[in-house]
């Protein structure tokens, strides 16, 4: 369905323009100074992916303060993760349709597209019907409005590279913002793909949904996606202790001081019987 959309050729010349960067900083002299920068960004460019935007505004798992909000859009905004109405609805979407003909970003629609190529595609008239999911961000947060205007969502990118640039040079501003800002890219589009494809199941949902280990470290604990899809409520994604899942730990943290609250730990206890396929407690139906 989407992936026979027209080309966005605006969105392809920016992603490979980013990518070429990020390829460019292999050729600079690289620095160790430079890795607690790398390391900084790619914690407040992926936080604010599975913080933020994931656990927060699109699933609302816990609360939090308006200042963290605004620092955590900063980071999605520095990494260009997307503006947050727009992601918000297009993963609501996801789980709405997963793994289905209209499912945005599903492998099943091939490896490509289920990866990257699916932010390629103009959705045409589909993308307001998609962002509207998402309207109660647009009501709670006026600031988001401001990101789905891309002049305005760029500006704290640019803001950091001219930093970056000024102070370390042109190696500093590749090393330290473009190669973490392409792997937090990469590593978040493999929860749509190879979390789809490779892993292991703890319960049977509708759709293909694994728990892939290489990702659920390098996505902060978003590659558990097997447990995420049978309860989309539950803040915590990583359930087994061997399920390192960083997005929790650092809510568990905030709960600790104050900064995060009405934190949903466990899943909803239903009046009625669960569905075959919807267990909450990790196991598999029928499991003993």
């Amino acid at each position: 369905m989407y992936r026979n959309r027209p080309i966005k050729w605006l969105s392809a010349i920016f992603l490979a323009l980013f990518h070429g960067l990020a390829i460019a900083a292999f050729f600079q002299p690289f620095s160790v100074s430079y890795l607690p920068i790398m390391i900084g960004l790619y914690l407040w460019m992926g936080f604010g992916t599975t913080f933020y935007l994931h656990r927060l505004l699109t699933h609302k798992t816990f609360e939090t303060t308006g200042w963290l909000k605004f620092f955590f859009f900063l980071g999605t905004s520095i990494g260009q993760q997307g503006d947050p109405v727009g992601w918000v609805g297009h993963h609501r979407w996801h789980h709405a349709k997963s793994d289905q003909d209209e499912d945005i970003h599903s492998p099943v629609h091939g490896f490509f597209h289920g990866h990257m190529g699916w932010i390629l595609r103009d959705l045409g008239p589909d993308e307001e019907r998609l962002r509207s999911l998402a309207k109660d961000i647009r009501e709670k947060y006026p600031y988001t409005r401001l990101g789905e205007k891309p002049y305005l969502f760029f500006i704290p990118h640019i803001a950091m590279a001219v930093l970056l640039y000024a102070t370390l040079g042109l190696p500093g501003m590749l090393w330290g913002l473009y190669v973490p800002m392409i792997a937090v890219y990469h590593v978040t589009w493999s929860v749509n793909s190879l979390c789809h494809m490779f892993g292991y199941r703890t319960t049977e949902t509708t759709d293909q949904s694994r728990n892939f280990w290489p990702i659920g470290l390098l996505a902060l604990g978003e590659g558990w996606h097997n447990n995420h899809h049978a309860c989309q409520t539950r803040a915590p994604q990583g359930l087994a202790w061997y399920e390192i899942d960083l997005t929790k730990y650092l809510i568990w943290s905030l709960e600790r001081v104050g900064l995060v609250w009405n934190v949903r730990w466990t899943a909803p206890v239903r009046k009625n019987a669960p569905s075959p396929g919807a267990r909450t407690d990790g196991r598999l139906p029928n499991a003993s």
